[in-house]
């Protein structure tokens, strides 16, 4: 309420006689905001700051340099405040002042090319996780132009090169380039083995890079290739940052990712050592000991999957059931993938079905056709995905005889496999499968008659 009766005074013109005591007031607010911020750019996981900050509308309009008195620097300290809590919209545009301010240069027109770099990076990390690769993708380019010219006495952070050459590549994978991605990635880990301006070499930092060079392979299906990869990221995070911190929610991902090569091997005792690993790491969180749920889902998903790869589906059953609960808490942001949710409801219906339980796996099937249809945290759907699904509740409905039921169903799964995965890539072979289990469902129709 308080807030809403300052955003009304705002925007009303003020006396004269108490237009000084106004400008005080928001003064003394503005100050109050900036530290908030300041103190949850440092303490992310605090939600209680998180609120309070919130309690402000820290709107770049509203508390612009005017009578807010908000210089610069401040406004970026709360754009990265907001940008830690997930806020990525109202974020970008305090980082993107910050970035248009520095390209300026100081008082004598002298621009710190390093600072100026980060603040770009900035801007284009909002837009990333917003799903917005393409608006992104330049805005890191210059991000790594500006940091390659260094600082303000010509010292080069590679370290800082090198995270902004690892989101270029993030926005090439994304829209699913991945050689060209993987180019970028290993220029990033080049860069982040140089250190910053000191000579610090931030592992977290280059573990990630590795990682997403093996990323880039597995997704080419080269796995063996990934493999060593992957491993070196896990042993590079290990070793935590520049100030030794370890982020167990990162490790985790990597040790999950040398899990998934081998079990594309089929060795799934071996890889599911390392998804058993990837749990108890994820869980820990990050430096900040936030837990990412739907990271603990997926390896506790994958402890599942090594577990049915043997045949051993009572067993994975409540290994599936745990990663879809974890998975419904979403990120750390609290986003949820419900394409990856759909994934697993897929799995513990395929262990009942498997078992010859299609009355109880049927409702399964069901719930991840609806999540699926949700699409992952940036909205997008694959079809491809929910036509797989639609074909398993009409395979547990032929199962029990209810053939007029699955037409309906395998109908579904043929529309949606014609659309094709989120890249737009229709699997043909996929395809033809629910043709032919559709033509086999007509069919004993027909006999039916």
């Amino acid at each position: 309420m308080h807030q809403l009766f300052s955003a009304f005074v705002r925007a009303r013109p003020a006396a004269a006689e108490i237009a000084p005591v106004l400008a005080g007031v928001a003064r003394t607010q503005a100050g109050r905001m900036v530290g908030i911020a300041r103190e949850l750019a440092e303490h992310p996981n605090r939600a209680d700051v998180a609120a309070v900050l919130a309690v402000f509308v820290p709107d770049a309009d509203r508390w612009g340099q005017g009578d807010g008195g908000v210089s610069v620097a401040d406004g970026e300290t709360i754009g990265r405040a907001l940008l830690e809590t997930g806020a990525f919209a109202a974020a970008r545009p305090w980082l993107e002042r910050a970035a248009a301010a520095k390209q300026q240069g100081d008082e004598h027109g002298h621009v710190d090319s390093d600072s100026l770099g980060s603040s770009l990076r900035d801007v284009g990390f909002c837009l990333l996780s917003t799903g917005a690769f393409d608006a992104a993708h330049p805005w890191f380019e210059r991000a790594v132009a500006a940091a390659e010219q260094g600082d303000v006495h010509g010292r080069v952070d590679h370290n800082s090169v090198g995270r902004s050459l690892h989101f270029v590549g993030c926005c090439l994978s994304s829209t699913g380039a991945f050689d060209a991605a993987r180019l970028c990635f290993e220029r990033a880990v080049a860069a982040a083995e140089q250190g910053d301006v000191h000579g610090r070499v931030d592992h977290q930092s280059l573990g990630s890079s590795l990682h997403c060079v093996g990323y880039c392979l597995s997704c080419a299906g080269g796995f063996d290739a990934a493999h060593p990869w992957f491993e070196r990221a896990v042993a590079a995070k290990q070793q935590g940052d520049v100030h030794g911190r370890v982020d167990y929610e990162s490790l985790g991902s990597s040790l999950h990712c040398v899990g998934d090569c081998l079990s594309r091997r089929g060795a799934f005792e071996a890889a599911r050592l390392w998804f058993e690993r990837a749990v108890a790491a994820a869980e820990q969180g990050d430096v900040h000991g936030r837990v990412d749920h739907d990271s603990v889902g997926r390896s506790l998903h994958c402890v599942g999957y090594c577990l049915s790869s043997t045949g051993g589906f009572d067993a994975a059953h409540p290994w599936f059931e745990r990663a879809v609960a974890a998975k419904q808490q979403g990120d750390v942001h609290g986003r949820v993938d419900h394409d990856s949710v759909g994934r697993t409801l897929d799995w513990v219906g395929y262990c009942l079905s498997s078992t010859g339980g299609f009355d109880a796996a049927h409702p399964w099937f069901e719930r991840a056709v609806a999540a699926k249809q949700q699409g992952d945290v940036f909205g997008r759907v694959d079809q491809d995905s929910v036509g797989r699904t639609l074909d398993w509740v009409g395979y547990c409905l032929s199962s029990t005889g209810a053939f007029e039921a699955a037409r309906a169903w395998f109908e579904r799964a043929v529309a949606a496999k014609q659309q094709g995965d989120v890249f737009g890539r229709v699997d043909q072979d996929s395809l033809e499968i629910s043709r032919r289990v559709l033509e086999a469902c007509l069919a004993e129709l027909e006999r039916d008659r």
